[in-house]
């Protein structure tokens, strides 16, 4: 499949790169089979790995004119 592909090989460079953690961004908050995401989530998950939680994700747009192009 081209997504385990495409994931491993940014793996592969961020190793290669000094990297010791890969960030997938996010799954959903539970693992239900009746979750919209759950095939994501079975994707993330399937590489192994732990599940660290953050606070949230935010963006902060600088130039406010140059977000909306």
């Amino acid at each position: 499949m081209p997504n385990y592909l495409l994931q491993w090989e940014a793996i592969r460079w961020a190793k290669s790169q000094g990297a010791i953690q890969y960030d997938f961004w996010g799954i959903p908050e539970t693992e239900g089979e009746e979750e919209a995401m759950a095939g994501v989530y079975r994707f993330k998950r399937g590489w192994g790995g732990d599940i660290v939680r953050f606070v949230g994700c935010y963006e902060h747009a600088y130039h406010a004119l140059a977000m909306r192009v």
